[in-house]
């Protein structure tokens, strides 16, 4: 890669190629090659010399080699510093008027010569380390010697640049407006002075090898969720998945049991409440704690590994009801009211209402409001008789079969 001279180096090769290769148009026994900004050297109304120009007005960062190194000439272990890789945009003018008379210039021979240099241009669109000069003197390297051996060629292309653009730049040079030709240069990359770091080398492992820890890998899976509750026999599962606080939850599936397996309901932490674990089943004991509210519960076994914080492999999710348990319901008078005893019988900040009957209580009717008890007054209009009542929180209701007698 070049040095801080690769953006002038660019500007002689070209002027090099243009003198070497342009032809002359008929009337200029000479043309000169400038490089520079497009000042022409005419008085108003009298003729200017044959002129070629490039005006570099615009460099650009090449996005697509931009924190690479060249290949073969980094070090392996090395990092840091990549070269600056920059696109360079020029303006191509040609000069070379002649003046009819006082009022008028001809421009033809101007145009001769743009066109002239834009056949070189496209003549050339790679120039390479083996391209010389056919002028005298012959057989010198037209490519600047800070460009030689470069990885990157010195490539040339028209520049798409719309018309709009283009007399921004003559508007911003406050000279009149001219033909010209925008031409894009790709790519130059000049190297960073700053020194690369090198990663130290990997050093011998110690005698008795590396020591590498393997542990089997088990994923498992939950293919069902069930429910036992206490006053059911051992062998009983109900595979309706609506569960109370101290029913029991049934996991089944395969490889769930083991002695690393954890168990999380929601952003619970089941894993102290296992009451029992085997490959295809785990029983989990639902425990008064805060962390399991009413509602559909997401159920995920995941399995750890020694000296590993975090789960390494966890389960598919299943998902259950935990509803309202309803232990008691006793009617009282002196005002005629009902007192109900459970668990999850009222959520702060959650709907939460009891039905008896037909009737809806809501929660703002309680004259208690506890996740263990609620109480509130009869509706109107409810008479003597017989009536089941369920309790509802955040849309998973009671499945406990109580009725209470009004008289």
């Amino acid at each position: 890669m070049t040095d801080f001279q690769g953006i002038g180096a660019v500007s002689a090769t070209l002027r090099t190629l243009l003198k070497d290769r342009a032809e002359l148009p008929t009337g200029a026994a000479t043309v000169l090659f400038t490089v520079g900004p497009p000042r022409s050297e005419a008085v108003d109304g009298t003729a200017e010399k044959a002129r070629v120009n490039l005006f570099l007005y615009r460099v650009t960062e090449n996005g697509s080699l931009k924190n690479q190194e060249l290949p073969g000439r980094a070090s392996s272990n090395g990092y840091g510093h990549p070269p600056l890789s920059v696109d360079l945009h020029y303006l191509l003018t040609a000069y070379g008027s002649t003046a009819i008379d006082e009022d008028f210039v001809d421009e033809t021979r101007a145009h001769h010569l743009l066109g002239s240099a834009m056949r070189v241009l496209n003549d050339y669109p790679v120039i390479t380390d083996d391209l010389v000069t056919v002028r005298a003197p012959t057989g010198q390297p037209i490519l600047d010697t800070a460009l030689l051996s470069e990885f990157e060629r010195v490539k040339l292309s028209l520049d798409q640049i719309s018309l709009e653009d283009l007399s921004k730049v003559w508007t911003a040079l406050t000279l009149p407006y001219r033909a010209s030709a925008a031409y894009k240069i790709t790519v130059v990359q000049i190297q960073s002075r700053r020194p690369t770091r090198s990663a130290q080398l990997v050093g011998e492992p110690p005698a008795a090898g590396p020591r590498v820890a393997v542990v089997p890998m088990r994923r498992p899976r939950i293919h069902g969720l069930a429910v036992r509750r206490p006053t059911d026999p051992p062998d009983r599962e109900r595979a309706q998945a609506y569960a109370r606080i101290g029913d029991t939850l049934v996991i089944r599936g395969s490889q769930v049991g083991g002695e690393r397996t954890h168990v999380a309901i929601g952003s619970f932490d089941a894993t102290a409440a296992i009451a029992s674990a085997a490959e295809d089943r785990l029983a989990v004991v639902l425990p008064e704690d805060p962390g399991l509210q009413p509602g559909g519960l997401p159920v995920q076994v995941r399995v750890d590994a020694p000296g590993v914080a975090a789960p390494l492999a966890g389960s598919n999710v299943a998902v259950f009801s935990l509803v309202p348990r309803v232990d008691s319901v006793e009617f009282k008078t002196g005002p005629k009211r009902l007192r109900v005893t459970g668990a999850r019988l009222f959520a702060p900040d959650t709907a939460s209402v009891a039905i008896l009957g037909d009737r809806v209580v809501e929660s703002a009717a309680y004259t208690t409001s506890r996740t263990d008890e609620i109480a509130f007054r009869l509706p109107k209009g409810v008479t003597a008789g017989t009536y089941s009542l369920r309790v509802r929180v955040n849309g998973a209701e009671s499945i406990d079969e109580r009725t209470v007698e009004i008289t």
